[in-house]
C-alpha cells in the first residue's frame, strides 16, 4: 500500500490554500474542497474540512478532520484520519481506501483496485462491493486489549520499570511472527491480529515469570548480605536466571507443539485459525530466546545503578 501521503503532508504546510483549478493540487485549510467534473484536481488535501468529489481526482484524497464523500472516481489513494467516508453508487477508487478513527459508508457497485483498510471505525458495505485487494477491519476494542495488558502488568508488578522490561519482550515476539508471516505468504488481517494480541498477552505472562525468579534470587541475596557488589549482584542473576532455563523451555515447546498441527488443518475455518497461529508460533520462540538472553542482561543493567563503582572480583 503507498503511503506517500505522509510525504504530502509536510508540504502541504507550506502551500497557501487556494482554490481548486484543473489539474492541480487542491490544499484547504477549514474551508472545504468540490471537485466537479469541469475542474478535475491533481491531489485534494484538506485540514479540519471535507472533500467532495463529484468529477475526477487523477491523485490522492487526504483529509484530516473532516470527511469524504465521492461521487466520481479517485484514481489513486483515499486516506481518511478523524473523519467519515462515503462513496456513493458506482463510485471508483483505483488504489487503497484507509480510514482511521472514522466510519466508512459504500454504496452499490462500488470499485476498490486494492486494499480497505478501516482502523477504530465501522464499514457498511454491501455485496457488490468489489475490493480487489485484502479488507482489514480492526475495531476500536482492540485498542483497549493492549492497554488492558499493560494496566494489569503494573497493577502485578508496582513498577513502572518492570512493567516496561516485560513489554520489551513484545517488538522481540514481533520479529518471530512477522517472519513466519512472510514465510508461509500471509498478508495482514483481523485473524493474524488477533494471533498478535493473544502473543503479547502470552509474552506478558511468560516475562513476568522470568522477572519474578530474577527478582526473588535478588532478594534472597539482598536479605542473606550477600548482595555488596556488582559481581555479587551477577552472581545473583546467574543464579535466578538459570533456574529459569528448563521451564521456560518446556513452555515454548508446548506452546509450539500445540499450535504446529493447526498449520496443516483442512476443513472449515482452517483458513481462520492458521491465521491466528502462524504469529504466535513464531513470536514464542523469538520472545524465549530474549527472555533467556536479553532479560538477565536488561536486570543487571538496572539493578546495578544502586552500587558504587566497586572493582568486580
Amino acid at each position: 500500500m503507498r503511503l506517500f501521503p505522509i510525504a504530502l503532508l509536510a508540504a502541504a504546510f507550506a502551500i497557501t490554500a487556494a482554490p481548486a483549478h484543473a489539474d492541480q493540487d487542491a490544499v484547504q485549510f477549514f474551508s472545504d474542497i468540490h471537485v466537479t467534473a469541469d475542474s478535475p484536481v491533481s491531489n485534494a488535501v484538506c485540514f479540519f474540512c471535507s472533500v467532495r468529489v463529484d468529477g475526477k481526482v487523477t491523485g490522492d484524497i487526504v483529509v484530516f478532520f473532516g470527511g469524504v464523500h465521492l461521487s466520481g472516481d479517485a484514481q489513486h489513494d483515499i486516506v481518511n484520519i478523524f473523519g467519515s467516508v462515503r462513496a456513493d453508487n458506482n463510485a471508483s477508487i483505483e488504489d487503497d481506501l484507509v480510514s482511521i478513527f472514522g466510519d466508512v459508508s459504500l454504496g452499490e457497485n462500488v470499485t476498490i483496485g486494492k486494499d480497505l483498510v478501516s482502523i477504530f471505525g465501522l464499514v457498511r458495505a454491501p455485496a457488490s462491493v468489489t475490493v480487489g485487494g485484502d479488507r482489514t477491519v480492526l475495531q476500536g476494542w482492540l485498542l483497549f486489549v493492549p492497554l488492558l495488558i499493560v494496566l494489569i502488568l503494573y497493577l502485578n508488578t508496582q513498577s513502572a520499570i518492570k512493567t516496561a522490561i516485560v513489554l520489551l519482550a513484545v517488538p522481540f515476539s514481533l520479529v518471530g511472527a512477522f517472519g513466519m508471516l512472510y514465510l508461509f505468504g500471509y498478508n495482514l488481517s483481523v485473524a493474524v491480529w488477533i494471533g498478535i494480541i493473544a502473543l503479547a498477552g502470552l509474552d506478558a505472562e511468560t516475562g513476568v515469570v522470568m522477572l519474578l525468579y530474577l527478582d526473588l534470587a535478588y532478594e534472597d541475596w539482598r536479605k542473606s548480605g550477600k548482595l555488596n557488589t556488582v559481581g555479587d549482584l551477577r552472581d545473583a542473576i546467574y543464579h535466578g536466571a538459570v533456574k529459569r532455563v528448563r521451564p521456560k523451555a518446556m513452555t515454548a515447546a508446548v506452546i509450539v507443539a500445540g499450535l504446529v498441527p493447526i498449520l496443516w488443518s483442512h476443513g472449515a475455518g482452517a483458513d481462520v485459525m492458521k491465521r491466528i497461529a502462524t504469529p504466535m508460533i513464531g513470536g514464542v520462540v523469538t520472545s524465549t530466546l530474549m527472555e533467556l538472553i536479553v532479560y538477565p542482561a536488561i536486570f543487571f543493567i538496572w539493578r546495578s545503578r544502586r552500587f558504587a563503582r566497586i572493582p568486580t572480583q
